[in-house]
Order: C-alpha cells, then sequence, then structure tokens
C-alpha cells in the first residue's frame, strides 16, 4: 500500500474525540482504496485501534453481502494465521476478522480456516467454525454438524443439524436432545419437523419443559384436556418461571378459555409458586 493512503488513514484513527464528519471521511477513505491496498489494510487491521477496524468491518461486510471477490484475501490468510497462532494479544481480533473474510476467500483457503477452528478447540473457536460451516455449500457436512454436537451439546448445532437433516434422522435422535439440550424449544423444533412422537416422548418433555408441551400442543393442533393443560401451566410456574408467558400464549391459541380462567382465579398462588421458583422469598 502507498504509505500516504495508509499514512492519512491512521492519522485519523488516534484518540476519541472524532467528529462525524471525520469519521465519515475515514469510512470514506477505506472505501475508496484499491482492492490490493484494502487487502493489506486488513490484513493489519486487528492491531489498529477499534474506529480504524471498525470500518474494515464494515466494508468487508458490504462486500459479503453483494457477493463481491477479491482474489488478494486468499494472500493475507496465511499471515492471519500465523499471527494468531503466535500471538496473544490480538488472538480475538484475528479471530473476528478471519470470520469476516471467511465468505470471501476461495473454498481451499475456507476449509483452511476452518480446520484453524477446529484444531484450535476453545468456545469461541467452535462457535465460529458452526457459524460459518452452517452456512457454506461448499463444505457443509451434516455427519460433522451431528458430532460436533455430540461433543459439545450445544443447542445451536442441534438447531442447524435439525434444519438440515431428514425427519427420519432428526426422529433418531430425539432422545438424545430431550437429554442433552439446555432449551425446550430446540427439542420443540425437532419433533415439529418430524410430525410426531410416541407417548413415552411426550412424558420425557413434561418432565423437563412443560412450556414447551404445550407449544407443541398448539403447534401441531393436538388435543389436551383442561386439567393437563392447568397442570403444565402449574408445573411451568414451579420449574420454567421465565416461559410462563410461552405457556399461557399457547393455551391462548388453543382457545381454552376455561383454563384462561381458571389461571386467573390461581392468580394468587400462581405468583407465589413463581417467586418461589426464582428464589425471591
Amino acid at each position: 500500500m502507498r504509505g500516504s493512503k495508509l499514512d492519512k488513514i491512521k492519522s485519523m484513527s488516534v484518540g476519541d474525540g472524532r467528529t462525524e464528519l471525520q469519521l465519515s471521511v475515514l469510512y470514506g477513505r477505506v472505501s475508496a482504496l484499491s482492492d490490493f491496498d484494502f487487502s493489506q489494510l486488513a490484513c493489519q487491521s486487528y492491531s489498529l485501534d477499534r474506529i480504524t477496524r471498525n470500518a474494515v468491518r464494515a466494508r468487508l461486510a458490504r462486500e459479503a453481502r453483494e457477493g463481491r471477490s477479491n482474489q488478494n484475501y486468499d494472500r493475507i490468510v496465511p499471515d492471519l494465521l500465523n499471527e494468531e497462532r503466535a500471538s496473544g494479544k490480538f488472538r480475538r481480533q484475528i479471530n473476528s476478522l478471519l470470520s469476516l473474510l471467511y465468505p470471501l476467500v476461495s473454498p481451499s483457503q475456507r476449509e483452511i480456516i476452518l480446520h484453524h477452528w477446529i484444531d484450535r478447540g476453545t468456545k469461541d473457536a467452535d462457535n465460529r467454525w458452526l457459524k460459518a460451516i452452517s452456512s457454506d455449500q461448499a463444505h457443509f457436512n451434516l455427519e460433522e454438524i451431528l458430532a460436533y454436537w455430540r461433543r459439545s451439546h450445544a443447542d445451536r448445532a442441534a438447531a442447524v443439524y435439525i434444519d438440515h437433516a431428514a425427519p427420519e434422522r432428526i426422529s433418531a435422535i430425539i432422545p438424545e436432545l430431550i437429554e442433552y439440550c439446555v432449551e425446550g424449544w430446540v427439542v420443540a423444533r425437532a419433533i415439529r419437523s418430524v410430525g410426531s412422537v410416541g407417548e413415552d416422548v411426550w412424558q420425557k418433555l413434561k418432565n423437563r419443559w412443560p412450556s414447551t408441551v404445550l407449544y407443541l400442543h398448539a403447534k401441531l393442533s393436538r388435543m389436551i384436556s383442561k386439567s393437563d393443560a392447568i397442570d403444565l401451566v402449574i408445573s411451568t410456574c414451579r420449574e420454567e418461571p421465565d416461559k410462563v408467558g410461552l405457556a399461557i400464549w399457547a393455551v391462548g391459541i388453543m382457545q381454552m378459555e376455561e383454563v384462561l380462567d381458571e389461571i386467573m382465579r390461581m392468580h394468587d398462588e400462581l405468583e407465589r409458586v413463581i417467586v418461589r421458583s426464582y428464589g425471591w422469598e
């Protein structure tokens, strides 16, 4: 990069007292760089100040949205990976930059970045790997997603698998999902994809996520008795106080007016249950 261009950008990125006009000019200078010059700035940006990094991020994000290609990015990936391995100070910034570059580099470089994150093995690296591979048709692999979920039990990985797998494959792992998922919505998504499950599954759901049972009854138009619906609302107040709104919403969707009336009749008692559930007594 010609020194004057880089110097102008660096001179504008010192201190926090910038005016809106100065910030606009900084973003404008970054936008005005040629593809090659910008790739050189991007390669160095992890060590620059936050404002300049944001300007670089903005251009990279725009190029990704527009589907632009820049072969110069392939040339800086090895340097960034080497620096990431050697640097403790800038590791987070470099990995953030690699995430932005990921959709803009060639499939071969994307594969190298994916392997780097897998080898890194940290939670942050795992999350970046999952986000990248989930939207990469060239490298997406259901078996890898499933294997990763079974190692990590990360709800997000389970959701990605459910979104792409065939119903019969989803059905096969529902018992595992119930056992290991943290959030009931993941299992709800799986069951909606499958369409129907056995009574043993419903019983396990009642024990873990009563609000999810009500939600699924509403979404699947599945019949439920008044007494069972009330019991599930009470269980939600006791076990999932943060999901009471979801449970009552589902009751409303099912047009169970008598259950809503009973909830109001039990209002004070249910409020006490919720307070105890939160440990506020």
